[in-house]
């Protein structure tokens, strides 16, 4: 994918999350969300 593509998908990825757990119930445990927030991190 493109780096501007790629940049876009990394700053919305913990929003996505969040959207995901509210609109279908997909709960995820605080230690796989800070894994994911630290593997986005620069």
């Amino acid at each position: 994918m493109p780096e501007p593509v790629r940049a876009y998908c990394r700053q919305s990825c913990l929003v996505n999350v969040l959207d995901w757990r509210t609109a279908f119930g997909f709960d995820v445990a605080p230690a796989d969300l800070a894994a994911l927030q630290d593997s986005f991190l620069p």
